[in-house]
């Protein structure tokens, strides 16, 4: 994006400064500033310059200008009756790298679900147009037909999926296959389609998922997004010859996938939709932070939420561990467990407990107990919160365990295989496994010499407990 100007600070005139129309399109609340803005601009003045454009048509001496970051700092200078507001002058070649930069100084405000997908659409705008300057003004001729609209016009499905990835994290809305699903809800609401406009409510007002949304939404919508229109003449959906009820067929875009590059909190919804009934009582016995559940809507399960830090368990003032559940037996229908996984963090002969690691005083130190050391600590650990989960689990219970392989004393352990192999042996099944690629590269400490790969992946599994 070629940008050129000056970063001297100047002070122009409010009435020379024009909204550039692509803000409120997309934002909406130009003139709306909040209390807090017009408090601060009140008692400091406008600390940060707005960065302007010159508008082409303007002449040697006409100051009037584009907002390309600022349209809010603007209208609040307007209303505190300030008639001059400090800039900062950048210029641009085309309206396309003002509409890019517009939206990249936008990147970290707060913004609603709405916003959010008005601003992706504008994303696609910008990747589509500049795919046509890539590749010249006959964008008309394919060979090979892709399989939508949308991957057309960007050219391969290949090219679609990475600009797919792209829009949905810099509209900050998630993955490219969360991005699909917003889009699904998203367009939904624009069809009219009830259901789905309050969604997008929710969605604003944070009480909503993405996945929680696309869930309530999925039945009423075609594969292509579309509001499904039933063919009946009672407005019941329409039946075989067979005179059994069509099943709805999941399209390619609505599979749930068993590897994911992205956070924990992105694919746990989807395991939870996938193999677990909303309703369900779930126990979590190390909530932690509640990191999983981010993206979970709140009260589609009865949730129970522990851990061994007291100041980190919701439902439990004196702390619980997953080794020791206070629960009758027979009593959930799920249970998440996430213990420490690494041998780092058990005691070791070389490494007493009295360090600085809170999960090893807690696990370890004056509330647990361990026998073994090293990775055989960690196997230790999974067994016993695994009899423990298995107790408390109903019949045909869901365990989903967290969990990431580690070298110990210089030897490989595939821990989510000898994990299973213990579980196994207790009667539970191995149903589903998820694998989590971290989106960022993992740091390396003093290292001279590579012998293995480093793990940047971990693992959900999901065990089912036999009758």
């Amino acid at each position: 994006m070629a940008e050129t100007g000056t970063f001297e600070r100047e002070y122009r005139s409010t009435n020379d400064l024009e909204p550039h129309p692509v803000n409120d399109t997309v934002y909406g609340d130009r003139m709306e500033p909040d209390d807090g803005l017009l408090a601060s601009i009140e008692e400091h003045g406008i600390i940060e310059p707005v960065v302007i454009d010159p508008q082409p048509d303007a002449g040697e001496d006409d100051d009037r200008a584009t907002i390309i970051s600022g349209h809010r700092r603007v209208e609040a200078a307007k209303q505190l009756g300030l008639e001059r507001v400090p800039v900062r002058t950048s210029q641009f070649e085309t309206d396309l790298e003002r509409r890019e930069h517009l939206i990249e100084f936008n990147r970290d405000r707060d913004k609603t679900f709405s916003q959010k997908m008005r601003e992706a659409e504008e994303l696609e705008r910008i990747e589509r147009e500049r795919a046509q300057r890539r590749q010249g003004t006959r964008t008309d001729i394919v060979e090979n037909p892709p399989r939508s609209e949308e991957e057309s016009q960007f050219g391969s499905s290949d090219t679609f999926g990475k600009t797919r990835d792209r829009v949905g994290k810099k509209a900050d809305i998630g993955s490219g296959r969360t991005y699909e699903k917003a889009k699904k809800v998203w367009n939904a609401a624009k069809d009219g389609d009830t259901v789905a406009q309050h969604e997008v409510d929710k969605l604003d007002q944070d009480d909503q998922s993405i996945h929680g949304a696309h869930q309530k939404i999925r039945e009423r919508v075609g594969g292509d997004g579309d509001t499904k229109v039933d063919s009946g003449s009672s407005g019941e959906k329409q039946q075989s010859n067979d005179n059994t009820r069509d099943e709805e067929q999941v399209s390619t875009e609505d599979v749930v996938l068993s590897a994911h590059v992205g956070t924990n909190d992105d694919i746990f919804p989807e395991i939870l939709d996938l193999h677990v009934e909303p309703g369900s009582e779930i126990a979590d016995v190390t909530y932690g932070e509640g990191v999983f559940w981010r993206q979970v809507p709140s009260g589609k399960y009865e949730l129970t939420a522990t851990d061994i830090d007291p100041s980190r368990s919701p439902d439990s003032t004196d702390g619980v561990d997953c080794r020791d559940l206070p629960y009758d037996d027979a009593s959930f229908d799920c249970v998440i467990l996430d213990p420490p996984y690494a041998e780092g963090f058990y005691e070791t002969p070389d490494k007493p407990s009295n360090n600085d690691y809170w999960i090893k005083d807690r696990y370890v130190g004056t509330t647990g107990e361990q026998s073994e050391t090293y990775h055989d600590a960690v196997l230790e650990m999974y067994a016993k919160a695994g009899e423990e989960a298995r107790r408390v689990l109903r019949d045909d219970g869901h365990l989903i365990v967290k969990i990431q392989d580690e070298v110990s004393r210089n030897e490989q352990r595939l821990t989510h295989v000898e994990v299973t192999n213990i579980y196994e042996e207790m009667g539970f099944h191995a149903k589903d496994l998820f694998v989590v690629v971290r989106p960022d590269t993992p740091t390396v400490g003093r290292m001279y010499e590579q012998r293995r790969a480093r793990k940047n992946h971990s693992y959900f599994l999901v065990y089912e407990k036999q009758g």
